[in-house]
């Protein structure tokens, strides 16, 4: 049974760019997992500064990974 998960990314407004930059080639480790069925992102068309990925696994997966700085954010 596969999984879908949705990842939403605000940036901070102008550095939309920046952050996409970094995550496309990002994207490739993340499609060569086991188990990655497909990968997809979507720029709000409405607000160049905000993304969503939305991921397919084959299997559930119980780990995660946050940055925490990420790009386009100031650090708190």
């Amino acid at each position: 049974m596969s999984h879908t998960t949705l990842a939403e990314f605000p940036c901070t407004a102008g550095r939309g760019a920046e952050f996409l930059g970094a995550l496309l080639p990002a994207l490739a480790d993340t499609r060569a997992f086991e188990g990655c069925e497909g990968i997809e992102t979507y720029i709000d068309s409405d607000n160049p500064d905000q993304f969503s990925n939305v991921r397919r696994r084959a299997h559930r997966i119980l780990h995660h990974y946050r940055d925490p700085t990420p790009v386009g954010r100031p650090e708190e």
